[in-house]
């Protein structure tokens, strides 16, 4: 069963067990909507995330949040500061066995396009590069996203 957030989704599974080793969790210490996991992260390589702006700057002036506030999990589809309690937020949920935590990184710098304001809709530049603790790169668990080559027209 699919609680809250997600069960939002039509036809939507929940990821397997190293299925997305390029994405991450975001945290933020004094959410104050309670709502860990919210927000997610792509791995650019061993010491950069790529994030919306929205995620990590103040709600509605666009002002970078204190890096100290932030911090991700990568190298797992959960995020291990839930329970087995499914969350009326929908952002704590599993089944079976709860799977295993992932690695913990703090965020040192935070750097929200500078065009962003927190007040357009819909949101323009919303876009945020981390700098974060160092972290392996395992290919497994954890592995940067592949970006297309420069001129690559999608």
């Amino acid at each position: 069963t699919v609680y809250g957030i997600l069960a939002r989704i039509i036809n939507g599974v929940p990821a397997g067990t190293n299925e997305f080793p390029s994405l991450g969790i975001l945290r933020r210490t004094g959410d104050i909507r309670g709502r860990p996991g919210i927000c997610g992260a792509s791995v650019i390589n061993s010491q950069w995330l790529l994030t919306t702006a929205h995620c990590c700057t103040a709600s509605r002036t666009g002002v970078a949040i204190d890096p100290a506030d932030v911090s991700f999990e990568l190298g797992t589809n959960f995020d291990s500061t839930c329970d087995a309690r499914p969350s009326k937020s929908g952002a704590c949920f599993y089944s079976g066995t709860k799977p295993q935590p992932g690695t913990i990184v703090q965020t040192l710098e935070v750097y929200p396009h500078e065009e962003y304001n927190g007040i357009s809709r819909p949101a323009k530049n919303d876009i945020c590069l981390l700098k974060v603790s160092p972290f392996d790169i395992d290919n497994i668990k954890i592995k940067p996203v592949i970006l297309p080559v420069y001129g690559y027209i999608i």
